[in-house]
């Protein structure tokens, strides 16, 4: 088996002489070559769909003026200030800005080139459409967009992303001492479950523990029950990142696998958490990979910048800004997730774990309870 970003290739399957299923072996290095084509035309896509939101935001205009920080680009322009930082980190990371002496502005090439193919004036608006009216509107307003609001598929196609790497690495994952708990008939939640995927892994690898998955989606909900419904120590109900849970302190462990950077009640959501576990209790995340402090260079520098950048700008970060929310996004720092946990919510530390998710372009980060 070989991995691809976070995709596992394990070979196709048919039916063989005796009826039963016989692995196909096929050209993985083929494979993987059109898996990295197909990452990097997501990249592309994501990236050209902010070039356009810049340009009708007259977010390029400006720094074509003078070179500004994300703030000053804010004012300038009349937008919120949180998206215009993470637009200017997605275009940074993509080469398109130049960062310097703390302020963004437009390498001259970059421009010559955009005005050259006609990227600028208004063809490009025509050519990329892909949610840029609402995208456009939150820039604006600093609303967010729920997630149920969304493309109906969305947390299908969320679950597919992510069941390659789970299905590989995330029981292997676990901290020992919380398999220890699990074996022995502790109890976790996976708190933000989508379709159920990550809570119906646990409930398998560790038959005698008790799993709970829990979303504020009820369509998500919905589906989970249909599809793991029938795993006897694994159970979902619909209940938001704030108020889950039936009983304070029964739980060893809580889990956000992917969603906490989403999250418009992330603090309330880490206070919560600190409720529901019981003492010694621990808290795991999986974050998309991100720096350590909240600072451009840094994020430049990690190679996941260029498609977590933009997929912070078109999903993730207006997931967090609804209501006024906390808004993370995609590349929130470690330091963010630390302040949260230890200085808000009270947590004894977070730290970050080795894990095979870091190759893959995840963190594994470990809240503990007194």
């Amino acid at each position: 088996n070989r991995t691809v970003g976070n995709h596992k290739l394990c070979g196709c399957r048919k039916k063989g002489r005796n009826g039963k299923m016989a692995k196909e072996l096929f050209d993985t290095s083929s494979a993987e070559a059109f898996s990295a084509s197909l990452m990097k035309a997501c990249e592309l896509s994501m990236n050209l769909n902010l070039i356009g939101v810049g340009e009708e935001l007259g977010l390029f205009s400006s720094l074509v003026e003078s070179a500004k920080t994300y703030d000053e680009l804010a004012v300038a322009c009349g937008c919120h200030a949180r998206y215009v930082k993470e637009w200017c980190l997605a275009m940074g990371a993509a080469g398109t800005l130049r960062y310097a002496d703390g302020k963004y502005s437009v390498p001259e090439e970059i421009h010559g080139a955009m005005n050259a193919h006609g990227l600028l004036g208004g063809t490009l608006a025509a050519v990329v459409s892909h949610d840029r009216g609402t995208i456009v509107e939150c820039f604006r307003t600093g609303k967010g967009i729920p997630w149920g609001d969304r493309d109906p598929r969305q947390p299908a196609c969320t679950c597919t992303f992510f069941r390659p790497l789970y299905e590989g690495y995330l029981v292997e994952s676990i901290p020992d001492d919380l398999k220890a708990k699990l074996k022995g008939g502790g109890s976790i939640a996976d708190v933000g479950c989508g379709h159920g995927l990550s809570a119906k892994l646990i409930a398998e690898a560790f038959p005698e523990a008790t799993v709970r998955g829990y979303d504020y989606h009820d369509k998500s909900i919905e589906a989970a029950k249909a599809k793991h419904g029938d795993v006897p120590n694994l159970a979902f109900h619909i209940a938001s990142a704030a108020d889950f849970g039936e009983v304070a302190a029964f739980f060893d462990a809580v889990c956000f696998f992917d969603c906490f950077h989403d999250m418009a009640v992330a603090v309330e959501a880490a206070k919560h958490s600190k409720d529901q576990l019981k003492d010694g209790g621990v808290v795991v995340l999986i974050e998309p990979m991100a720096a350590e402090e909240d600072d451009p260079i840094q994020q430049f520098a990690l190679p996941t910048a260029t498609v977590f950048a933009p997929c912070s700008c078109t999903c993730c970060l207006p997931c967090g800004l609804c209501d006024n929310g906390d808004g993370l996004g995609t590349l929130c720092p470690t330091s963010t997730h630390r302040d949260i946990f230890v200085n808000q919510a009270g947590f004894k530390s977070l730290t970050s774990l080795k894990s095979p998710m870091n190759e893959h372009g995840f963190r594994l980060l470990l809240a503990e309870k007194e």
